[in-house]
């Protein structure tokens, strides 16, 4: 059975449309094309004078090196101008002892770690004694 020729002429249209392949157009009809061009350029923020997404990304990126650069002049530039927060402070611990008293603490601490060594020697020796005598009697098999 033969196509009707309606349906004909308008499958010839739209084959006569298709010459390449990505190249196709979006509609036959002129304004309905500009009407979907103009979409197109409107949604990548182009023609209609409205910013887009790519305007703002832009927007962002200046900011971000607008504030790295000027925290980088500000590291640079502070110790000329002042105290800043990020200055290296003093190393010498602040303490209420006097070197005396601080010789005095480290020698109590010395003296209470030798006696604690001399305790634990002293432990040591006495296991060891016990033990000769433990082995004399053999495995507990």
């Amino acid at each position: 059975m033969p196509m009707p020729a309606q349906l004909r002429k308008r499958s010839e249209i739209y084959d006569k449309n298709i010459n390449k392949r990505g190249s196709v157009k979006k509609s036959l009809n002129p304004e309905k094309e500009q009407k979907i061009e103009a979409e197109r350029l409107r949604k990548k923020g182009l023609g209609s004078g409205m910013p887009g997404p790519a305007a703002g990304s832009r927007k962002l990126v200046i900011a971000l090196l607008v504030l790295t650069l000027g925290s980088v002049l500000y590291q640079v530039f502070s110790p000329w101008f002042g105290k800043s927060s990020t200055s290296v402070k003093s190393t010498k611990p602040k303490t209420s002892l006097t070197p005396e008293q601080q010789a005095k603490a480290a020698e109590d601490i010395l003296r209470a770690m030798n006696d604690f060594a001399a305790k634990r020697q002293k432990e040591d020796a006495e296991a060891e004694q016990e033990t000769p005598a433990a082995k004399a009697q053999g495995p507990l098999v």
